[in-house]
């Protein structure tokens, strides 16, 4: 009796049994989703995501499609890595074109030395001062001019801003060298007459020259302005491409002429004073400093 009761007792307990073993089953199932789930989840964190990367750019499509080569010197240029260039860039400038001189002036010589010792002497009919005048580069000439440029057939002036020419008259121009040769021909032709006779007729010759051509000068004896102190003294002199002129007046290489029959060559623009005098004298009186020693040296001109 007690026994029966008992099992009567423990049958409900049996009947739970299924009950409580599909809710364990349910709840195994439901931790496994959620593991799984978290396991996903964190995979997705360490693993990209390559469906949302997404088509790329059209610029970057265009640049895939087109055919890869090597950059070129252009393509670097057009990058302007160091700045665009002006467009406004400086035209070539042409020469300017020297045009005569209307100036109311006649070149009546040069003495082109090829350097700042360089003179013209010039003529202006409507002066004020009748005669020649001499002026060096970098003076003032009449109507307003100055004298840039001394070659051995014209001169450059520089007025307004433009530079314009004045030749010599033809006559000048070819009496140049003609001149020159006469005078070094008849040189050689005296060699036969005595030292002191030969020297005399040189001077002579060199002198008359000088005086109707005075570019000649240049061929003759080499001078640049000496100067001491700042200021100018006289001219050194040199021996030109007739190697004969400096002796024939008693000079050396060297030496420092500071004036001419008593006119002094501290200024150039007494150079025309000097070819005046000599084209009445009978003699060549020239101061010079030779080795820093005054010296006097006279030529006489026999006829």
């Amino acid at each position: 009796m007690a026994l029966a009761l008992n099992l009567k007792s423990f049958a409900p307990s049996l009947s739970l049994q299924p009950l409580l073993e599909k809710t364990a089953l349910a709840s195994a199932a439901l931790l496994v989703i959620v593991l799984s789930y978290n396991f996903a989840e964190l995979t997705w964190r360490f693993v990209p995501n390559r469906g949302n990367d997404g088509a790329p750019p059209p610029a970057q499509q265009i640049i895939s499609s087109a055919p890869q080569r090597p950059a070129s010197s252009t393509d670097v240029a057009r990058l302007h890595l160091f700045g665009t260039v002006q467009s406004t860039a400086k035209a070539f400038i042409k020469p300017q074109v020297i045009r005569e001189s209307k100036l109311n002036l006649i070149l009546r010589g040069v003495i082109a030395t090829g350097d700042e010792s360089a003179l013209a002497i010039i003529h202006n009919p409507s002066g004020s001062k009748k005669g020649d005048a001499t002026y060096a580069l970098g003076d003032q000439l009449p109507g307003g001019a100055t004298l840039s440029e001394v070659h051995a057939d014209r001169i450059i002036l520089r007025r307004n801003g433009n530079y314009e020419t004045l030749r010599l008259p033809r006559d000048k121009t070819n009496a140049t060298a003609s001149n020159t040769r006469s005078a070094i021909r008849r040189g050689r032709n005296n060699r036969d007459f005595n030292r002191s006779s030969a020297a005399t007729t040189s001077v002579r010759q060199y002198r008359d020259t000088m005086i109707n051509d005075p570019a000649s000068m240049a061929d003759m004896i080499k001078a640049a302005p000496f100067r001491k102190g700042g200021r100018q003294v006289g001219y050194r002199v040199q021996p030109g491409r007739d190697r004969t002129a400096l002796a024939a007046f008693g000079l050396q290489a060297g030496d420092v002429v500071t004036a001419v029959n008593g006119v002094s060559l501290s200024n150039s623009a007494n150079m025309m004073k000097v070819m005046r005098k000599l084209a009445k004298a009978d003699t060549i009186t020239a101061e010079v400093l030779r080795n820093g020693v005054p010296t006097t040296i006279t030529k006489r001109m026999d006829p």
